[in-house]
């Protein structure tokens, strides 16, 4: 009996397949199968959602690590790897059409500007931690371009009061909110009350956060269905007076959270599962 083979798969089969395994493997793996598979991740529908592995600047020695030492070896690249430009190729080659979006430390202002106007149909966007605070005030200032976006992760709580404030004008559609490293005052919980009222999936994961505002978030946003302050510092896991605010929560995460009023080191890896359950790329 003659097996079937891959390249023979209709192509918008193939496209389909090839598309969800991501940036790395579109870049590195799948184009070096053969012919077929390369012509498929030529496709703009291959390109939909945009999470790139986490890059880092050389070490100050020409030497790169991780999927940046990859790129490096595998296309011959001589010199300073040009991260504004090799970001700013992979968003192009979405075609206008990537609705999520999730950026690497390396991104530069001039990508974030890029970004903003090739890629009108965002339905998700998360902003690295560690990014550059600078780039924080040029951020309001592009979610006009975002009208579709229904999830927005910040780096940082840095100008965030701005930031959700221009949200709640130009984003009608947003429904998830996140933030990879925040130290929580009392100014931040109120914004979020204020401007965020209706949010459905808010994650708040490694945050420093007192009592009392937690208590303000909880009191305020009413429609939560999904909130998650695990492993926060400043509260503690399993307060019931909190569990009980938090009773209408249909996943309400506090494991690991404690009463340890020091800022948090954070962790740069942001908990998407859950926070992200349902969201489609399509």
């Amino acid at each position: 009996m003659d097996e079937r083979k891959w390249e023979e798969l209709d192509k918008d089969c193939l496209v389909n397949v090839i598309r969800r395994v991501g940036v790395e493997s579109l870049l590195l793996s799948v184009p070096f199968v053969c012919k077929t598979w390369y012509e498929a991740t030529l496709s703009p529908l291959c390109w939909q959602r945009l999470a790139f592995p986490q890059m880092w600047p050389d070490d100050g020695n020409g030497t790169y690590s991780g999927f940046t030492s990859r790129l490096v070896n595998s296309y011959q690249v001589k010199g300073y790897f040009p991260f504004t430009r090799f970001i700013m190729s992979i968003v192009k080659r979405s075609n206008r059409s990537a609705t999520f979006l999730a950026l690497p430390v390396c991104c530069t202002k001039e990508a974030l500007l890029y970004v903003a106007d090739e890629c009108p149909k965002l339905r998700a966007l998360l902003l690295p931690y560690e990014f550059d605070l600078n780039y924080y005030s040029v951020i309001p200032g592009l979610l006009s371009k975002w009208t579709h976006l229904e999830f927005l992760v910040l780096g940082d709580c840095l100008n965030m009061e701005e930031i959700l404030a221009q949200v709640n004008t130009v984003c009608k559609h947003l429904v998830g909110f996140g933030i990879i490293i925040a130290y929580f005052e009392e100014n931040e919980a109120s914004a979020i009350v204020s401007f965020l009222p209706n949010i459905k999936y808010l994650s708040l994961s490694h945050a420093f956060m007192k009592r009392a505002d937690l208590v303000t978030i909880l009191k305020g946003c009413k429609e939560l269905v999904y909130f998650d302050i695990s492993h926060c510092q400043g509260i503690e896991a399993g307060d019931g007076k909190i569990l009980k605010l938090a009773s209408h929560i249909r996943v309400f995460k506090d494991e690991g959270s404690m009463r340890d009023e020091h800022l948090c080191d954070g962790c740069p890896s942001f908990p998407i599962d859950g926070f992200l359950d349902g969201y489609c790329s399509d």
